[in-house]
């Protein structure tokens, strides 16, 4: 992956689905995009491909395609509402696209909200850094199928996330 978070067969920002069509027929099948994160983040950008390729390998999934967004507050109400008739902001947000038929197995745009990422890291006591990481990674997981809108659930999803936040540090 090169310095800037595209790889060799990754081109300009488009979402994951466009992504996942246009690697597929040059012959990459693993894409990380990443868009929106500040100059002054710029060195998130390799451990953010690294983690994602680690859980994604992790979970034998062999072909990917994804879109990873950091918005504003604004921004990320927006999507909240035309995506799921919510009012408010919310940290991350994780669109599956993934279809049958396409060579890639997952396909997924994933939103954060750099806005709540800051005010998160501050009220948790850790480094915006790490809480951007987190909220990637739980973006990752909402895409392969963890979910969360249940105790159970939410508790999975807070184990996967925090090891493998612990084993970043």
């Amino acid at each position: 992956m090169s310095p800037g978070g595209r790889g060799a067969c990754e081109g300009g920002r488009r979402t994951a689905r466009k992504a996942a069509g246009r690697s597929a027929r040059a012959g990459c099948l693993r894409s990380i995009e990443m868009d929106g994160l500040p100059a002054r983040l710029d060195d998130l950008r390799p451990l953010i491909a690294r983690a994602a390729r680690k859980v994604i390998r992790q979970k034998r999934i062999p072909t990917y395609a994804l879109s990873v967004a950091f918005v504003s507050d604004a921004r990320m109400a927006r999507l909240n509402r035309t995506g799921f008739g919510r009012r408010g902001t919310t940290d991350v947000i994780s669109f599956d696209l993934s279809e049958r038929g396409l060579a890639v197995r997952l396909v997924a745009d994933i939103y954060i909200s750099l806005d709540r990422a800051r005010r998160q890291a501050s009220a948790f006591g850790v480094s915006e850094r790490e809480e951007i990481l987190r909220l990637v990674l739980h973006g990752i997981f909402h895409a392969i199928g963890y979910e969360d809108v249940t105790e159970s659930g939410e508790k999975e999803m807070e184990k996967v996330v925090e090891r493998e936040v612990a084993l970043l540090r």
